[in-house]
């Protein structure tokens, strides 16, 4: 099996930042110096946008990266809900699955077609879902529709705990 198969490519990255730093740079730092500093601002830029509703403006006109929120209703059409749009809670669907099909195994369960999924309501946030949020609206560089941001997985935790602590503030 091979690793990492799944991975994003890509072209640039940490160690073309720090040939360019040494090629600008009159007196260079160690290059484990130089990305713990860039590992340290970028905690402290993610931790201002998820604690202190901060949206970071990029330099070179490349945007702005905030939280956004938005309300999440369920869409009725034709007397018929429709909950696509909402997240599925993995974990109550489970327990209702081991509820109504008791004794099958994971493999059984995924044969079943049109089983019941149990949505997030999302009563801990008056029904608002939070994503981060690339506004590309005032970019400048060609093709920026193709490029995309992916936060880490420790920033959209943080964002999710920072969010059931109710302590943030974000705005549409």
């Amino acid at each position: 099996m091979q690793r990492n198969k799944n991975k994003y490519k890509i072209d640039i990255g940490m160690e073309d930042f720090y040939r360019y730093y040494r090629t600008i740079s009159k007196s260079p730092i160690s290059r484990s110096k130089f990305s713990k500093i860039i590992k340290k601002f970028n905690s402290f830029v993610s931790d201002q946008i998820i604690y202190d509703s901060f949206e970071f403006k990029f330099p070179a006109r490349l945007g702005h990266l905030r939280i956004r929120k938005r309300l999440v209703k369920p869409k009725m059409v034709d007397g018929k809900f429709f909950l696509n749009h909402m997240g599925v809670n993995y974990k109550k669907t489970l327990e209702l699955w081991k509820k109504e099909y008791p004794g099958k195994s994971m493999k059984e369960l995924k044969s079943i077609k049109n089983k019941p999924l149990v949505m997030h309501n999302n009563k801990h946030s008056d029904g608002y879902k939070f994503k981060w949020y690339w506004n590309k609206s005032t970019c400048n560089i060609k093709n920026h529709s193709a490029y995309k941001f992916r936060p880490t997985r420790s920033n959209t935790r943080a964002l999710a705990a920072a969010i059931f602590n109710g302590n943030v503030n974000y705005y549409k």
